[in-house]
């Protein structure tokens, strides 16, 4: 008979539950709770150790979970041998109790536990790989994105049919299409996603390696590379599921001051990117300065109506009815709003200037709400101004009818351009939930709503 393993305990308080941490450098295990993990680091140097919950490697220099293949090898073998022993477990008949209906209705009817499988299932944590937080981001807003969810665990894109993997060539829709089963199996492990990393590296070589990116980046890496390997990629009005639920097209107006002459170019966009760096002329023009932005920015709505309002362009344009230089205005407006709405927060500057780059990082408290109007600053309303026919009430005559966006996901980074952090928060089930790597813990809207967005998810709230 094997021998049973004794639980894990902090060998300094004796407490068995919570966080414990094995120590990799001797043996003692310690508390995360009332700081032992820290303090044996601190007296022995001993920087690694085993998070006993997560099956994860801590450094404690680094502050992080590092991926160790040897160690991920060994959990992933021990656990096919666990379902080898469940499978001869249950060819013995040995199955357990399996509730029927009558007694489903029965503990539903009579618990007064909430149901754990249900909202949680695709809750799992994702390992840090060594600086790879903006990747574990990025992969749970897609992993919690409605319509992308439903493409995947529905089976739309079956990687055992992909012509790509067949061939032997990267293909990301697939690695998509395991990490979605992956993170809705029912496991609460936490996942490593080497597999994902690595075939990133090989589609998109500037990301290669363990240095921090820019999750605003990576997101856009992705997206074109789905859209590049799915069955049904085309250049022109592509219909891919990239498309479908991220792409919008951006209008944009050159007004001719002199005769006003419009000339209109269209542009596709996966995300909308605002400035939020207040200007240092605030100005007579009220919260605008004088070239037409807008001098202060508090809130989303601030970012949105500088990103609409006409800007005077610095150099002339050739007029095509004056057929000579002309000074212009150019104004952006959303004329095709996308499923998804990908809002980017510029909180990074990069000032070329001078005689070597340098890099700012931008920490003003931008306030967004989770339900977004976005009416206001697309095209069809826009031109109504320009007509003098707007009116804000539809119920009036001649009104614009609200276009509702709701939040649920949002990333924020911390820290500084050198050294920083990403995490986020995921809305599910009308519950939000805080993703820190490995870690899945409960929040509330207030606290998504009171961070420091740097990318911000609205998905259209009635999708006809």
């Amino acid at each position: 008979m094997k021998p049973s393993v004794p639980r894990p305990h902090c060998f300094v308080c004796n407490v068995y539950s919570g966080r414990l941490l094995i120590c990799l450098g001797c043996v003692h295990v310690a508390c995360w709770a009332h700081h032992h993990a820290r303090q044996h680091f601190e007296s022995t140097g001993h920087m690694l150790a085993l998070d006993v919950g997560n099956r994860a490697v801590y450094c404690f220099v680094c502050g992080d979970f590092v991926y160790d293949r040897v160690l991920d090898d060994i959990l992933w073998e021990e656990r096919e041998r666990e379902q080898g022993a469940t499978s001869s477990k249950r060819a013995r008949g040995d199955d357990g109790w399996v509730p029927t209906k009558e007694e489903v209705a029965i503990l539903k009817k009579n618990s007064t536990l909430r149901m754990v499988c249900g909202p949680t299932n695709g809750l799992r944590g994702l390992n840090n790989l060594g600086s790879t937080c903006f990747m574990n981001s990025i992969l749970q807003v897609l992993a919690h994105n409605p319509p992308l969810r439903t493409f995947f665990v529905s089976d739309r894109h079956n990687r055992a049919m992909c012509v790509r993997s067949q061939e032997g060539e990267t293909c990301l829709a697939c690695q998509l299409d395991s990490l979605f089963e992956e993170m809705f199996s029912g496991q609460t492990t936490p996942l490593s996603p080497h597999a994902f990393l690595f075939s990133m590296w090989r589609y998109a070589d500037h990301l290669a390696g363990y240095d921090m990116q820019d999750a605003h980046e990576f997101l856009i890496a992705v997206l074109n590379g789905v859209h590049n390997h799915v069955d049904v990629a085309q250049e022109v009005d592509c219909q891919c599921i990239v498309h479908r639920i991220f792409s919008g097209i951006l209008r944009s107006d050159v007004t001719c001051r002199q005769c006003s002459n419009v000339s209109t170019a269209y542009e596709p966009f996966f995300d909308v990117s605002l400035n939020i760096k207040a200007t240092s002329d605030p100005g007579a023009n009220g919260p605008f300065t004088k070239d037409g932005s807008l001098s202060t920015i508090h809130t989303l709505t601030d970012c949105l109506n500088r990103f609409t309002h006409p800007e005077r362009l610095e150099a002339s344009v050739l007029c095509s009815q004056c057929k000579t230089p002309q000074q212009a205005l150019k104004q952006f407006t959303i004329h095709r709003a996308p499923v998804v709405l990908c809002i980017h927060l510029k909180r990074f500057e990069h000032d070329t200037s001078g005689f070597r780059r340098v890099s700012t990082k931008i920490d003003n408290f931008v306030e967004f709400p989770a339900l977004l109007d976005l009416s206001p600053y697309l095209s069809s309303t826009i031109l109504l101004k320009r007509n003098g026919i707007y009116e804000r009430d539809p119920h009036k005559g001649g009104g614009v009818t609200p276009k509702w966006y709701e939040l649920f996901a949002v990333i924020n980074h911390h820290g500084t351009m050198e050294k920083g952090h990403y995490t986020n928060y995921v809305r599910k089930n009308d519950r939000w939930f805080r993703c820190d790597d490995a870690f899945i813990t409960h929040a509330t809207q207030e606290e998504a709503l009171s961070s420091q967005g740097y990318l911000l998810f609205y998905i259209k709230k009635f999708i006809r």
